[in-house]
């Protein structure tokens, strides 16, 4: 009975093994079947592929970049030696043009320019009397000189009648005419001093001298008084203290340090790659990390004329005209340099073509359901989209992520919205 038992269990297990096998066998046969119902459907149907159409619409290169806000720095320093007496800004103050930024003690450069004031009004006084009351006596000198030249002239003529006559000696005579050759010395040297006194004459250009002489005193000392003082050459920032109140400074210590807000600079340093695309004049906008939202206009003027060799970049420059007051010395900003611009450019998706680096860029198309290569002419591109200068009709369908199809490949094309 018990071997009776065991005979039976042996017989189920094995149906139950034998049932298993079946099943698995089957599970292969129906794997292979649908593996090769699949590839069948793919050969005669072909694979789905979603394509579409190139469309024609404004398209706008750009060189994105990322640098730093640079404005001109300007160090200033006084041009004379002196204890500072006032300070009249702190770190982070906005000051305009012409602002009166530090004064260092000028007492002694005041009396210097007040004395060589005076000196040029004791010249111009010594001018208006050599015009007014010198010019009038020699005037009078000269009248005095002229009537005893004439009176001496009448005396002469009459002794030497009364000599001829035999009226009077040889003495009378000769005291005649040395009264009449001394008054003719009289009137040369009069005329020598209104001369002189004339316009354009030694005592006016000795005159003219020494005021113009005085003047240059004045403008010295003018200059020595400024020297005293600091003053902001342009709108900007101060950036940096470097003296206090009580300070004895030399000439020519940097003492303040400003960034010019009336020229910001935004130096980036695009991939050298980017060469061919950058000129000077080219229109950009920007935006801080910190209000990225908050975008302003900026204009190339400067492409470095070599290249940093250590990280294949160039340095590039723009000038910002009108900078918002939120921007800040050396934050950080996003650049977008527009490099190329066409109002009706034909442009595809960027990942719809293959070799888009390369010498020969390629797309693949959907004609007659098969997979089809078409070269084509590149143009300008963005960060989605690139233009298709040639070797691509509008109304054609192209593959739109063609990594898994060949030329030649049978596909079902589905339709996607450009």
């Amino acid at each position: 009975m018990s071997r009776l038992c065991a005979g039976k269990a042996w017989s189920v297990k094995k149906i139950v093994e034998s049932l298993r096998r079946h099943r698995v066998l089957l599970g292969v046969a129906l794997a292979l079947a649908l593996a090769a119902t699949w590839v069948l459907a793919r050969r005669v149907v072909g694979a789905k592929v979603e394509v579409t159409q190139a469309r024609t619409t404004e398209m706008v290169q750009s060189v994105v970049t990322t640098g730093r806000v640079r404005p001109l720095r300007v160090r200033l320093a006084p041009l004379a030696t002196g204890m500072v007496r006032e300070i009249l800004v702190h770190e982070g103050a906005r000051v305009v043009a012409g602002q009166l930024l530090l004064q260092l003690d000028d007492e002694e450069a005041k009396a210097a320019l007040s004395n060589a004031e005076a000196l040029l009004a004791q010249a111009q006084q010594g001018q208006r009397k050599l015009k007014t009351v010198t010019r009038a006596e020699a005037e009078e000198t000269l009248t005095q000189a002229q009537a005893r030249v004439a009176d001496a002239s009448l005396d002469l003529k009459r002794v030497q009648l009364l000599f001829d006559a035999d009226a009077v000696t040889q003495s009378k005579l000769q005291d005649a005419q040395t009264t009449e050759a001394l008054a003719q010395s009289a009137l040369r040297s009069a005329m020598a001093q209104k001369q002189d006194v004339q316009q354009g004459g030694p005592t006016v250009r000795n005159s003219e001298a020494a005021i113009e002489q005085a003047r240059a005193n004045v403008a010295l000392a003018q200059a020595r008084l400024n020297y005293m003082r600091l003053v902001a050459p342009s709108d900007g920032i101060v950036i940096a203290r470097n003296a206090e109140v009580g300070d004895s400074i030399s000439a020519n210590t940097i003492v303040l340090e400003l960034a010019a807000t009336s020229r910001t600079e935004l130096v980036v340093e695009p991939d050298e790659r980017n060469l061919s695309l950058l000129q000077v004049g080219q229109h950009a906008l920007a935006s801080s990390e910190a209000f990225p939202e908050q975008r302003f206009e900026a204009e190339l003027h400067f492409i470095a004329p070599v290249i940093d060799s250590r990280r294949g970049t160039v340095e590039v420059r723009l000038l910002v005209a009108d900078p918002p007051d939120y921007l800040r010395p050396d934050m950080t900003v996003s650049v977008d340099i527009e490099v190329d611009r066409k109002p009706a450019a034909m442009v595809v998706p960027i990942a719809s073509v293959v070799g888009l680096s390369s010498s020969s860029p390629h797309l693949f198309l959907v004609e007659g359901g098969k997979v089809q290569r078409r070269d084509v002419t590149i143009g300008i591109r963005d960060l989605m989209h690139v233009e298709v200068v040639s070797g691509l009709s509008a109304n054609e369908q192209l593959i739109l992520n063609p990594v898994s199809v060949s030329e030649g490949d049978r596909v079902r094309a589905v339709i996607v919205e450009p």
